[in-house]
């Protein structure tokens, strides 16, 4: 129970209830305010407080719904307010669909899921029931790095105020820990970048920069990887590459966050992968029909290291048929792959 209230909190406490007890399809009347004003505040409360209050609160904007009710006839009808419930800004599919999102994270621990299921879980009533009771939040068999937060909040403010960052970046040993990665000599590697964006791909997010090292050619690194970030006092490299840039054209032409330059690329794949090809490079991709009716010709432009990448996925149901650049690099792959198998 909380301690004895003053009356001069009375309005606060009122919109603390109406948040915590109160959403569309649970309403309180005046008289369950009073109870719970008793309950948990151990206030007694007339009901015309109640509702000098409420019309106070409504009146400063706040989201409360109500319900209308006439009393009287005549010259002495009066409008009566009741059944009031606080309008929260989520509703729970809502709710539910973040919350969700956050399970099924690949760059969160189970320590980090968690706490941001719990605080959105506090946007609702006390009668919203997220995922987090029906699904197991568990480690999976990625280490992760706790730091993610904080980095995203750093390099956002360098992007702000365009300025270069400087950091360490993550790698896995052979026990499957993170340790640093090293340069030739053995010391700790120090990357120096140019931040741009951060961008969520594949249940990953990457920072996309410009590395000093890659000149003028946009580098994805992964976030859940950097750690000991810092802002430099230098400015930005100026990169041709982020000159006008499309981030939704250069998301959909680098589908596995692969750096290098993009080609135009034809696809000829059975039709039963159609909705993974449209998934994978968009619905305004050029579809045109094949040599049968289950085969389908496709051209896109993407990512050169991506689309080998992406046909070995596919490797049954699709062939690239050009450029004959990217078809000889394929072909290498794969007499490569077979002679492995021997």
């Amino acid at each position: 129970m909380f301690e004895k209230q003053s009356k001069n909190v009375l309005i606060l406490n009122i919109l603390q209830i109406l948040e915590r007890h109160s959403d569309v399809r649970h309403r309180l009347t005046q008289s369950d305010i009073i109870r719970l004003l008793n309950d948990e505040y151990d206030m007694d409360v007339e009901r015309k407080s109640i509702t000098r209050n409420i019309d106070n609160l409504i009146e400063a904007g706040y989201d409360i719904g109500y319900e209308e009710n006439k009393k009287g006839k005549g010259k002495n009808q009066t409008i009566v307010r009741t059944n009031f419930y606080y309008e929260h800004d989520f509703d729970e599919s809502e709710l539910k669909f973040l919350i969700d999102g956050i399970i099924f994270s690949k760059l969160l621990s189970s320590r980090q899921k968690k706490q941001l299921i719990k605080k959105l879980e506090g946007l609702s009533s006390k009668y919203f029931k997220s995922s987090l009771g029906k699904v197991s939040i568990s480690e999976n068999d990625r280490i992760k790095n706790e730091d993610l937060f904080l980095n995203i909040e750093i390099i956002a403010e360098a992007i702000s105020k365009s300025r270069k960052i400087e950091f360490n970046y993550y790698t896995y040993d052979l026990e499957k820990k993170l340790v640093y990665k090293k340069n030739d000599k053995e010391e700790v590697k120090k990357y120096v970048v140019s931040p741009y964006q951060m961008v969520a791909s594949n249940g990953r997010y990457y920072l996309l920069c410009l590395y000093d090292k890659h000149e003028d050619e946009i580098t994805p690194l992964r976030m859940d990887r950097i750690i000991n970030a810092k802002i430099l006092n230098e400015r930005l490299e100026k990169c041709k590459a982020f000159e006008n840039f499309n981030l939704q054209k250069h998301m959909k032409e680098h589908i596995h966050m692969m750096s290098g330059e993009s080609e135009n690329v034809r696809l000829e794949f059975n039709r039963n992968i159609l909705k993974d090809v449209i998934d994978w490079f968009g619905s305004d991709i050029i579809l045109k029909k094949g040599s049968t009716e289950n085969v389908i010709i496709a051209d896109v432009k993407v990512n050169e290291n991506a689309i080998r990448f992406w046909a070995m996925q596919y490797g049954e149901n699709v062939t690239v048929k050009a450029p004959k650049r990217v078809v000889d690099s394929i072909k290498k792959q794969l007499k490569d792959m077979s002679q492995r198998y021997k």
